[in-house]
C-alpha cells in the first residue's frame, strides 16, 4: 500500500500548480503596484511642470502652490517648496514637490516612501 502511494501521480498537478501560483501572484501584484507608483510619479511631474510654468509668468508662490495641487490627481495634498540655488555663476529658482506613497501590498514597506520632483528655472 505504501509503495503504491509513493508512486501514485494523483494530485501531482495540484501540488505543481500550488508551487507555481504563489510566485506568479506576487509577480502580478508587484507589477500592478509598480505601475501605480509610476503613474503617481508622472502625475507629480506634471503638477511640478504646471507650477514652473506659473512661476515663469511671475505668479506668486501661494497661487503656484494652488495650481500645483489642482494639477495633481493623486489622493492627498502636495506641499510645494520654493527655493533658490546656484550652479557656478548661474542662479536658479527651484520648485520641489514631494508626495508620500503608501504601498497597497501589506507588510512590504509599512511606512511607504517619498516621491520627490524638483524643477528649476533661471532667475
Amino acid at each position: 500500500m505504501l509503495v503504491r502511494f509513493a508512486r501514485g501521480q494523483r494530485g501531482a498537478a495540484a501540488v505543481e500548480f500550488a508551487m507555481i501560483c504563489l510566485p506568479l501572484i506576487v509577480l502580478l501584484v508587484g507589477t500592478i503596484e509598480f505601475g501605480r507608483v509610476l503613474h503617481l510619479r508622472n502625475n507629480l511631474a506634471y503638477a511640478a511642470d504646471v507650477g514652473v510654468r506659473a512661476m515663469i509668468i511671475g505668479k506668486p508662490d501661494e497661487e503656484v502652490a494652488a495650481l500645483v495641487n489642482a494639477a495633481f490627481s493623486g489622493a492627498g495634498e502636495l506641499t510645494p517648496q520654493f527655493g533658490n540655488t546656484a550652479v557656478g555663476t548661474a542662479h536658479f529658482r527651484t520648485l520641489t514637490v514631494t508626495y508620500s506613497v503608501s504601498l497597497l501590498i501589506p507588510g512590504l514597506s509599512p511606512d511607504g516612501f517619498t516621491l520627490e520632483i524638483e524643477r528649476g528655472l533661471p532667475g
